[in-house]
């Protein structure tokens, strides 16, 4: 099922998809958290696709945003109240939103996983040190 009447735009969306799933393999990545070269591998990792979600997140707003006004120019809403207004356009857009919203998700999980691993990684160079000290 098409999401865009334009060849051109229907692509990008594809595109945006692909990226997004890229994205989503490196930050889904299971590390054993008790290993110093996997959180290393994994923290480089996600800071060597941070412009991916990044750009995917660009697309993504991008593309649902000229769905949004496609849209609204063709849907009568005159007669229609906010809420109601509201519904129908997030069903008419639904597709793109969905994607908007996962990616911007994705985005905030890669950013509380870089934390994590920091913070297991201090936690492994503490213990290290403490062993040495012993």
């Amino acid at each position: 099922m098409k999401t865009f009447d334009d060849d051109a735009l229907e692509q990008k969306f594809t595109d945006a998809k692909a990226m997004y799933n890229d994205y989503q393999k490196v930050i889904s990545t299971k590390v054993d958290m008790s290993n110093p070269q996997e959180v290393l591998n994994q923290l480089s990792a996600l800071n060597n696709v941070a412009h991916i979600g990044a750009k995917c997140e660009a697309m993504m707003e991008y593309l649902n945003d000229r769905l949004a006004m496609k849209k609204l120019s063709v849907l009568d809403m005159d007669a229609r109240g906010a809420a109601e207004k509201k519904i129908i356009l997030n069903n008419e857009i639904g597709n793109t939103n969905f994607y908007l919203t996962l990616i911007r998700l994705l985005i905030k999980e890669a950013h509380y996983s870089s934390d994590r691993l920091r913070t297991a990684l201090s936690y492994l160079k503490q213990e290290k040190i403490g062993r040495a000290h012993v």
